[in-house]
Formats: C-alpha cells, sequence, structure tokens
C-alpha cells in the first residue's frame, strides 16, 4: 500500500497583522481586499489608509478623489497560511513586505518592490505588527480626516525621543516617542509601525501624557527632577504647616517658631493664617500631572529610582493620599541600602522625615549633614536640605 504523500505547508499560526504593498496606484486594491474580507468572513481583515485630494481633469474642472497613502501600504489581519495563500494568487497587484536586511536598507522604492517580487518567499521574514500596536497606529490615523503625515523610521531619530502613553483624550492609551519642543513638556507623539513608517498623533497638552522611559543618554530626567524641586518643596511645607486646624493655637505657635528658625530663607508659607491646602494652591495642578506623568516610569538608575520614589512620596502627600504615602516611604526604604550618593541618601532621608514624622530619618539626615562639614554659600542643594530639615523638625512632625 502506497503512503500518501503529504504536502509541505507552512506552519499554522494565530491570526496576525502583516504588512503588504500594493502595485496599483488609487483604492481600486480595496476590491481585492473586500472580496477576500467577503469571501472569508471571520477569517480575513484589512486596514488601507486613504485620504481625499481635489484634483483637476484636462478640462481644469476639480474632483474629489480618494487615493491610497503612505507608500500604498496594505495591512492584512489574517493567518499566515492566509497571508501566504493571499498573495500568492494576486502576486501582481499585493506583494509582502519582508523583514529588513542588509541587503535591502539602501534600495529605492522600485528596487525594493522588485527585490520583493523576486524574492524566495521565507514566511519567517513577512513583516507582521502585534495586534495592539496595530490597534494605536489605526487609531492614530483614523483621527485624521485627510491630508495624513507620516514618515519613515529613518526620517527621524527614535532614540532622541522619551517613550510616553497618553492619558485621557483622543488618543488614550496610545503609546509612542514624544517629539516635543524645547522647553515644552507637550508635543506630538510618534506613533511607529515596526521599521516600515510612523505617524505623528495632533498635539498633546502635557497633563494627557506619562512617560514610560527617557531618551536613553540624556540628561532629561534631571532637569524635569530639578525643576520639580521648586514647586513641591513650597507645596509640601504649605501642607505640614497647615494640616492642623485653624482653630489649634498651639498649632500657629509651632509654625511661626518653625518660620523664625529659617532665619530668612524661603518665607512663602503664610504664618498665622492656616489656609486648608487644595485646588486652589498655585502648584496643585502640576502637582497632579507629575504623579500622572511619572507614577510608572522605569529609571535606569538607582539613584534616579530612589529620588523617583521620593518626589511621588511627597506628591502623595500633599495630595492627601495617605495608602499611596505608605507605599512609597516603603519603596524609599528599601532603595536607601543601594544608594551609594550622599546626596541623594540626605534628600531621601529628609523628605522621609517630612511624610512619616519618624524621628529615625531626621537622625541619619543629621549623621549625613555632619559629613558635609561647611556649607558654602553657593551649595544652593545643601542649604535646601539643611533649611527643610530645620523647619521639619520645628513643627515637631
Amino acid at each position: 500500500m502506497l503512503k500518501t504523500e503529504e504536502k509541505a505547508c507552512p506552519p499554522v499560526v494565530s491570526k496576525r497583522w502583516w504588512v503588504l504593498r500594493s502595485l496599483r496606484q488609487g483604492v481600486k486594491v480595496r476590491d481585492i481586499l473586500t472580496k477576500e474580507r467577503n469571501d472569508y468572513e471571520e477569517e480575513f481583515d484589512f486596514f488601507l489608509p486613504t485620504e481625499f485630494v481635489l484634483t483637476k481633469d484636462k478640462n481644469g474642472k476639480q474632483h474629489r478623489v480618494e487615493r491610497t497613502v503612505m507608500f500604498n501600504y496594505v495591512f492584512a489581519h489574517c493567518s499566515l497560511a492566509h497571508v501566504l495563500n493571499f498573495t500568492e494568487k494576486n502576486k501582481e497587484t499585493i506583494l509582502p513586505i519582508f523583514k529588513r536586511r542588509d541587503e535591502s536598507q539602501n534600495m529605492s522604492q522600485k528596487d525594493m518592490t522588485d527585490f520583493e517580487r523576486d524574492e524566495k518567499i521565507q514566511p519567517e521574514r513577512i513583516l507582521s505588527i502585534p495586534d495592539l500596536q496595530m490597534k494605536m497606529f489605526i487609531h492614530t490615523v483614523n483621527a485624521y480626516k485627510n491630508n495624513i503625515p507620516f514618515l519613515r523610521p529613518e526620517e527621524v531619530d527614535l532614540t532622541k525621543g522619551d517613550k510616553v502613553r497618553i492619558i485621557g483624550g483622543e488618543f488614550d492609551g496610545i503609546e509612542g516617542v514624544l517629539l516635543t519642543q524645547q522647553g515644552k513638556d507637550g508635543g506630538r507623539v510618534l506613533v511607529s509601525v515596526s521599521d516600515v513608517l510612523c505617524v505623528p498623533t495632533l498635539e498633546i497638552q502635557p497633563q494627557f501624557i506619562e512617560v514610560l522611559e527617557f531618551a536613553k543618554g540624556g540628561k532629561h530626567v534631571y532637569k524635569k527632577f530639578d525643576s520639580f524641586i521648586n514647586k513641591i518643596r513650597p507645596a509640601l511645607r504649605d501642607t505640614l504647616a497647615n494640616k492642623i486646624q485653624e482653630g489649634d493655637w498651639s498649632a500657629k505657635t509651632r509654625r511661626a517658631s518653625a518660620e523664625e528658625k529659617l532665619q530668612g530663607a524661603d518665607s512663602r508659607i503664610i504664618i498665622g493664617q492656616a489656609r486648608q491646602f487644595g485646588e486652589h494652591h498655585p502648584y496643585y495642578n502640576d502637582i497632579l500631572v507629575f504623579v500622572r506623568r511619572f507614577s510608572n516610569f522605569q529609571p535606569e538608575t538607582t539613584n534616579q529610582q530612589c529620588k523617583q520614589f521620593t518626589f511621588l512620596l511627597m506628591a502623595h502627600k500633599v495630595l492627601g493620599n495617605e495608602p499611596e504615602v505608605a507605599r512609597y516611604a516603603g519603596l524609599c526604604i528599601d532603595k536607601l541600602p543601594k544608594i551609594k550618593a550622599t546626596m541623594t541618601r540626605t534628600f531621601t532621608l529628609v523628605y522621609l522625615y517630612a511624610c512619616t514624622g519618624v524621628d529615625t530619618y531626621r537622625q541619619l539626615a543629621e549623621v549625613e549633614m555632619v559629613e558635609w562639614g561647611e556649607i558654602g554659600a553657593s551649595d544652593k542643594t545643601r542649604q535646601m536640605l539643611r533649611e527643610d530639615l530645620d523647619y521639619f523638625q520645628a513643627l515637631k512632625l
């Protein structure tokens, strides 16, 4: 009895988004894609980016015409076996895009198309896109009615931007690389699709941006932290000085005593007029934005992470979120043994004392400060920490 010869089949995988290219200009390729979807219903879907433009005929009359964009890329959602079969039967019209390799990097558009046509199909090299990434890409593209902006990844240095997530608004949940102008926290978020193209969102305000990762090798994180201390520091002082109700005269006396010990330093706290901290504080929104932007940020170094936890500890203390205060206090305590930089240790200890009232942290901060010796007139950071520790101690936390 003869054995039945088995035909070699491509490995079966779950449905994914595959990157294809149409060799036809215009939207006639949609008919092919639509027919495939109608024939196979749940097994096949597609996304074809298009836009409407005004063109003139030979008589000068204007017409509104739909055209494909983004280098005629087509995105098909199906199994690997299906996309192989689909591109084979439509090989004069639609070709798969392969993962780039050295010999195709510098080819022109025409050369690349020929390369795809002649390439022996290797299923593992067909370019695919994870569902979540494709979902964000479709969302971003659909936000534009026309004039969809798009770039090849080589046209912009994605390594120089921060990886972010948009929270709230039209682009809620979108992740990408933030393109921003110097001095601004907001900007456009580039949503990339593998290594074939990128689409920027509309302008995003800073309160809707959560930082996931800063650009490699930059000093961006230090600049953000340094600018935040000028807001969180007076806000924390205000919160601690006013946490006891106005009618408590002993509390007013303690606040006045603390201010006297500052000896002419920052006096933004209004002594004797206890004011309930809340949404009317000038830095309230800045603190909310910081918490939103940096709660899920993962710094590269232990020092950065300890500073991040300390700032979030202070922010939640100001916002009155005691469960988060306890959580970040624990995270700071866990990091302290790993911190070698004395300034970072002292910084964390001073504000652990402020936010928890545990005197042990004050004593440990004093030990660190003794090792500093005399504080120079130009050493603003040491002066700030010394003044704050004296202020918090005078409040008798």
